[in-house]
């Protein structure tokens, strides 16, 4: 009875010894970092579409044909041209003005992208309006 006594006593006390070690190695190896949390809006196209400049919403809508919904048509090409998108841009402009804003090889997969036709298009129309859009569409928007 009396080891047992001493060895529960022993057991508690090396318990006793442990744990403020046990508790700072934990401590140090538990360490908190800063988190920074950042909430980014997630818009659809058609949300960037409306904030554009609405002669350059109404060049695009007439360019590609209205939907009933009120949107350009993101499938829209033209037959007799390399025009397409919902800004109808041809090869060279697309090219261009890819190459100014992205500064990468031309990625001609995304050419219909209407989020990469939006981006491309603003800054064409901030270079110089609408003058790269033809007549009727661009001319008359002015």
């Amino acid at each position: 009875m009396l080891i047992k006594r001493t060895l529960i006593f022993i057991i508690i006390i090396l318990l006793l010894l442990a744990f403020p070690v046990f508790a700072q190695t934990t401590k140090e190896e538990v360490q908190l970092e800063e988190i920074e949390i950042v909430i980014v809006e997630v818009k659809t196209w058609e949300q960037e579409f409306r904030e554009l400049p609405e002669d350059l919403q109404r060049t695009a809508l007439c360019e590609s044909d209205q939907h009933k919904d009120g949107l350009p048509d993101v499938d829209a090409k033209n037959p007799i041209s390399t025009a397409s998108g919902i800004f109808q841009m041809i090869n060279s402009t697309y090219a261009w003005m890819w190459t100014e804003v992205y500064g990468t090889p031309v990625d001609w997969t995304k050419k219909n992208d209407p989020f990469i036709q939006i981006e491309l298009s603003k800054h064409l129309y901030d270079k110089a309006g609408l003058t790269h859009w033809q007549f009727p569409c661009g001319t008359l928007m002015r």
